[in-house]
């Protein structure tokens, strides 16, 4: 069991984890055990595994800093994923960057 879980409250990790738990019997076990991300600590800003002490938050806050380890995802059956939408706006001047960068990130190898 975790020391700690952090998330961010706001969007769409934080309404899904507070689901989550009860679904899966989690919220007594957790109790005092979820650390919200103040806003100097979320992604991009500074590791969220750095300030609170957090074992567990989401894959794309743990990539991107060094020495923190990913251990794995959650069971598909309760993973979140995250879908973006891309698009190429009418009046760009780089039409043909943006079709690349798309074209991309639609390819296997960006999935990496």
């Amino acid at each position: 069991m975790p020391r700690a879980v952090a998330y961010v409250e706001e969007g769409g990790t934080g309404i899904y984890l507070k689901a989550l738990l009860p679904r899966l019997g989690l919220s007594d076990a957790l109790k005092g055990k979820l650390v919200l991300l103040p806003p100097e600590n979320r992604p991009h800003t500074r590791s969220p595994m750095a300030k609170p002490k957090s074992e567990m938050t989401q894959i794309s806050e743990i990539l991107p800093y060094t020495g923190a380890e990913l251990v794995g995802p959650l069971p598909a059956e309760i993973q979140l994923t995250t879908s973006f939408a891309v698009g190429i706006a009418s009046n760009t001047k780089e039409a043909a960057a943006a079709q690349a960068l798309i074209s991309f990130l639609k390819a296997p190898a960006a999935a990496a």
